[in-house]
């Protein structure tokens, strides 16, 4: 039985056996591409094996050996097979090598079903609904975007990041939003292009495919230079207009509250305390409830710190009303929507800050 050990301190015994599989590969198909010669430079299958460790330290034998071999396509499929079936004559190949390396059958099993799906249309992957596809398709898209060289030039590269966009299954959409890129010219033109997905499909919208009021498929039309969902035979339109959310800066000193996020989307990004303003609550009765409910602290509001447009965050737009408060009382601690919370002075803030609220922290 290969045991997998952590390829982040040595080479594993997979990655070795791995790279004597891409040898055995080119000779078996007569491949002439260096890359492949090379072991894996065509796949990339180390990169997306560095983006699976990234979005899951603890991810399974099997989605990461389905992160090694899942673009195993070019070398082992023939070029006449349809795209919809590729990922399934991939898997139907690597299979019976991974139980000829010594993996049980449940692995084995596994990584089959993970490669097979892995280039499925984005319907069909979310009609799966499987956290480790999304995973991998994340770390595909993560690692497809980090080789961009940046010299191919601004609008290019926004064109091709932008198709993979469309492409993707929501869930991965999300994983893309939520992690850096080494680069930061890449990582800002992925987020560019990702905030303008966003706003041209609003999950919001998604719910709505038929009218309301009288069951009609809801269909596009510009109105006052705004693409919205309309009803052509009895008019309703989907207005969609930004969701009013409350936010508090609370200062002890010097420095200001952060809480680190718990929940999807943004996971371990820091934010401030808030949330959603409830029916008939005006903002500063939800800001004080809010801070009590993530926080444990009772506050006084002391002053407005500012309206921000929040267009940076995959849940749709909203409009932050973002207070300044003190402690008026209460213990600090945290509750379910949050994994810890901490001062921070505004010189060591945490890199990953959601929303706008660094820029209101940074302003006020």
């Amino acid at each position: 039985m290969i045991e997998w050990r952590d390829p982040k301190r040595h080479l594993s015994p997979t990655i070795a056996d791995a790279k004597e599989l891409s040898r055995s590969i080119r000779a078996q198909r007569h491949a002439s591409h260096v890359d492949i010669a090379d072991g894996f430079n065509t796949w990339l299958p180390f990169e997306v094996l560095s983006w699976i460790e990234r979005l899951d330290p603890n991810a399974s034998v099997a989605l990461r050996l389905a992160a090694l071999f899942c673009d195993i396509d070019d070398p082992v499929v023939p070029e006449t097979t349809p795209q919809d079936r590729r990922g399934v004559q991939s898997s139907q190949w690597i299979t019976p090598v991974l139980s000829e390396l010594g993996f049980t059958d449940l692995v084995v099993e596994r990584t089959g079903f993970l490669i097979a799906h892995h280039d499925d249309s984005a319907e069909n992957v979310e009609r799966i609904a499987d956290t480790e596809l999304f995973q991998l398709i994340a770390a595909r898209s993560l690692s497809s975007i980090s080789q961009f060289p940046p010299t191919e030039g601004t609008d290019r590269l926004h064109r091709a990041v932008r198709a993979m966009v469309d492409k993707l299954p929501e869930p991965a959409r999300t994983e893309l939003w939520e992690h850096r890129l080494p680069a930061p010219q890449t990582d800002k033109l992925k987020s560019d292009v990702l905030r303008e997905y966003y706003r041209e499909h609003s999950p919001r919208e998604r719910p709505y495919k038929y009218c309301p009021t009288c069951r009609t498929v809801l269909q596009r039309k510009t109105t006052d230079g705004t693409s919205l969902l309309t009803c052509l035979a009895c008019g309703f339109i989907l207005w969609n207009p930004p969701v009013p959310v409350t936010s508090v800066i609370i200062e002890k000193g010097s420095s200001v509250l952060l809480l680190k996020r718990a929940a999807r989307p943004l996971r371990d990004y820091w934010c401030l305390p808030g949330g959603f303003i409830r029916y008939l609550e005006t903002p500063e009765m939800a800001a004080i409830r809010e801070v009590k409910e993530e926080t444990g602290l009772d506050v006084e509001i002391n002053q407005l710190a500012g309206i921000y447009q929040i267009d940076n965050a995959p849940g749709g737009v909203s409009l932050d009303i973002i207070w300044k408060a003190s402690v008026a009382g209460g213990l600090l601690q945290t509750n379910e929507e949050s994994i810890e919370a901490r001062y921070f002075e505004k010189a060591t803030l945490p890199e990953l800050i959601a929303y706008k609220h660094r820029q209101a922290i940074m302003e006020h």
